[in-house]
C-alpha cells in the first residue's frame, strides 16, 4: 500500500508541474508582463494581449509601430514601453481601444528594463552600462537621473522592499542595490547564470529565465551565498517569465511561442501542511496560524513581490489583514512557511 501511495504522490506531483503551450505561432517574442488575466507580450514591432483565462487564448494587437520594444511595466491605466532601438520610453493607455502612442522619455540610448517605483519610472540601459530614473510628474521632457553606472549589460529588474534587483546579463549575474540609498552600490545576490534576462520575485524566491542554458532557475534572497536551483528545464531561450499564485509563464523565443508550468510553488507550502497551517483563508478582516508554536515574522507580498505588511506572528493569536485590498497575496513566516492568502 505505501509503494501505491508514494507513486500516487509522485503522478500528482509530475501533473502539478507539467508544462504546456499557452500560445504559439508569435514572431519573435521578447518580453511578458501580466496584468490581472490580460498576459502582455511584445514581439518585433508590437505589443499584444492574450486572457489566460481562456483554453486557446488568441493574440490581440495592443498597438503598434514600435521599434524593438522590450520591457513593460504598467502603472495604472499607463502601459510603458521601452523602445529599444528607438532610445526613447513610451505609454499608451490600456483602457483605449485604439490606443495612441505618447512619448514619455526620448533621446535615451538602449532602454531595455523598466519598473515603476512610487513616481518614478526606473530603466535599465544596456549600452550605457546604467540603471536611470525619470520622474513621471514632471513635465515632458523629463529629466534623467543615474541611479548607478558602471554595470555590465543591465536588462530585467524586480523589486522587494527597497530592494532593486536587476540583472547583469554580460557578467551573468544578478546584482541588487538600495534604491532609497543616496549612493546606491550594487551587491550581487547570484551568480554563475547563463545570460539572465527576465527576473521575478514572490517571496524570498527570486526566479530567473536563464536564455543561454534554456532554464528557469530560483535563488533564496535572504541566503547571501549559493547558486541558483533549475526548476524548470529544456526551454528553447527563454527571455522572461511572469507569475501568479498558480503558474509560471515563460517566454521561449527560440520557440516563438509562451508556454507555462502550472502550480510550481505548490511544493513548499505542501512540505509544511502538516506543521503550522493559515486560517481562515479566504479572509475578510483576520487570520490566524493553527500549530504554531513560537512567534515567529511574518511578511505579506504581493504577487510582483512587494512588501504590503509585516510584524510578528504570535501563537493562539491572529493579525489585521483589514488594510489589505481585496486580492491575492504571499504570505511568508520566519521559519520558512509559505502561503496563498486570498483576501476578500
Amino acid at each position: 500500500m505505501k509503494k501505491i501511495f508514494t507513486f500516487t504522490l509522485l503522478l500528482f506531483i509530475a501533473a502539478l508541474h507539467a508544462q504546456t503551450d499557452v500560445v504559439t505561432g508569435l514572431s519573435s517574442p521578447s518580453r511578458i508582463l501580466l496584468v490581472g488575466n490580460t498576459l502582455y507580450f511584445t514581439d518585433s514591432n508590437s505589443v499584444k494581449k492574450i486572457d489566460i483565462t481562456e483554453t486557446s487564448p488568441v493574440p490581440v494587437t495592443v498597438v503598434s509601430g514600435l521599434s524593438s520594444p522590450t520591457s513593460m511595466a504598467i502603472d495604472g491605466n499607463n502601459l510603458y514601453i521601452a523602445n529599444f532601438s528607438a532610445g526613447k520610453i513610451v505609454k499608451i493607455d490600456v483602457t483605449q481601444p485604439s490606443p495612441m502612442l505618447t512619448d514619455v522619455a526620448t533621446g535615451l540610448d538602449t532602454p531595455n528594463g523598466l519598473k515603476v517605483i512610487e513616481n518614478f519610472l526606473y530603466y535599465s540601459d544596456n549600452n550605457s552600462q546604467k540603471i536611470a530614473k525619470i520622474d513621471l510628474t514632471a513635465a515632458f521632457p523629463p529629466t534623467v537621473v543615474n541611479v548607478v553606472t558602471g554595470l555590465s549589460g543591465p536588462i530585467g529588474m524586480a523589486v522587494s522592499g527597497n530592494y532593486l534587483y536587476f540583472a547583469q546579463t554580460l557578467s551573468n549575474r544578478i546584482s541588487r542595490i538600495d534604491y532609497t540609498a543616496a549612493s546606491p552600490i550594487a551587491e550581487n545576490v547570484a551568480t554563475g547564470l547563463n545570460r539572465p534576462l527576465g527576473i521575478r520575485i514572490v517571496g524570498n524566491n527570486l526566479y530567473i529565465a536563464e536564455r543561454n542554458a534554456g532554464i528557469v532557475s530560483m535563488k533564496d534572497i535572504t541566503t547571501p551565498s549559493g547558486l541558483a536551483t533549475s526548476v524548470v528545464p529544456s526551454l528553447n531561450l527563454p527571455s522572461d517569465i511572469e507569475l501568479n499564485a498558480s503558474t509560471i509563464f515563460i517566454c521561449e523565443s527560440g520557440a516563438n511561442k509562451i508556454s507555462k508550468i502550472s502550480n510550481p510553488l505548490a511544493l513548499p507550502e505542501m512540505a509544511v501542511i502538516d506543521k503550522v497551517f493559515l486560517y481562515p483563508n479566504p479572509a475578510v478582516a483576520r487570520v490566524g496560524f493553527g500549530n504554531l508554536q513560537e512567534q515567529t515574522i511574518y511578511r505579506i507580498l504581493s504577487l510582483q513581490g512587494c512588501e504590503m505588511q509585516s510584524g510578528i506572528a504570535l501563537p493562539e493569536s491572529d493579525i489585521d489583514i483589514s488594510n489589505l485590498t481585496s486580492g491575492l497575496y504571499f504570505l511568508t513566516l520566519g521559519n520558512g512557511s509559505v502561503f496563498r492568502l486570498m483576501k476578500q
